[in-house]
C-alpha cells in the first residue's frame, strides 16, 4: 500500500510535532514518560518559588488564595442578580485565582474553555437549539424550585400572586 503525497505530509507534519514536543520537553528536563503530577513546576516568579520551598508559608499562601478566590465566587453569587454582566466578571477572576495555585481549578477552567470553544464551532441552528434547551431546563429546575419551596415573601404583590397561580405553587 502505497501513501499519497497528502497522507505523507501529513505523517512528516505529525512526527515534527512530536519531535518539537519532545526536544521542549528534554530542554525543561521533563521526561515525557512521568504523570502529570509528578512532572515538576517551573516557577516564573522568584517570590513564589521561595514561597515554595517552605511548607509552612506554601500551606499559608495556599489558604490565603483559597480564601480570596472562594470570596470572590460567593461576591459572584451575591452580585449575579444586578444589572449589566453580574458576576460573571467576578466569577472569572475567581476561577482564575484559585487556578493559579490549584490543579483541580485549573484543569476546570481548561475543561470550559473547551466546551465554550466546541460551542463556538457548533452551527448558529445548532446554537440556537442549545441556547434554548438552557433556557427550558433552567426554568424547570426554577419552577422545580417554586413547587418545593414556595412563592418567596420579599417579591412584588403582582409577582407574588402571579406565581402563586401557577400548578404546585404555594403562595
Amino acid at each position: 500500500m502505497s501513501l499519497t503525497s497528502t497522507d505523507r505530509s501529513l505523517r512528516c507534519a505529525h512526527l515534527t510535532r512530536l519531535r518539537q514536543r519532545a526536544s521542549v520537553m528534554a530542554t525543561h528536563g521533563i521526561s515525557p514518560a512521568l504523570p502529570r503530577r509528578d512532572i515538576p513546576r517551573r516557577e516564573r516568579f522568584a517570590w513564589r518559588a521561595r514561597i515554595r520551598a517552605n511548607p509552612p508559608a506554601l500551606l499559608a499562601y495556599r489558604v490565603v488564595v483559597a480564601i480570596i478566590g472562594f470570596a470572590f465566587i460567593v461576591a459572584a453569587g451575591l452580585t449575579g442578580w444586578l444589572p449589566g454582566p453580574g458576576g460573571i466578571p467576578l466569577f472569572l477572576a475567581g476561577m482564575a485565582i484559585l487556578a493559579s495555585e490549584f490543579r483541580w481549578a485549573h484543569s476546570l477552567t481548561i475543561r470550559a474553555m473547551g466546551v465554550l470553544r466546541a460551542f463556538g464551532r457548533q452551527s448558529r441552528r445548532r446554537k440556537t437549539l442549545l441556547v434554548c434547551g438552557f433556557l427550558v431546563a433552567v426554568l424547570l429546575l426554577g419552577y422545580v424550585a417554586l413547587i418545593i419551596v414556595g412563592s418567596p415573601g420579599w417579591l412584588p404583590g403582582w409577582l407574588h400572586a402571579t406565581l402563586a397561580m401557577l400548578p404546585g405553587v404555594r403562595g
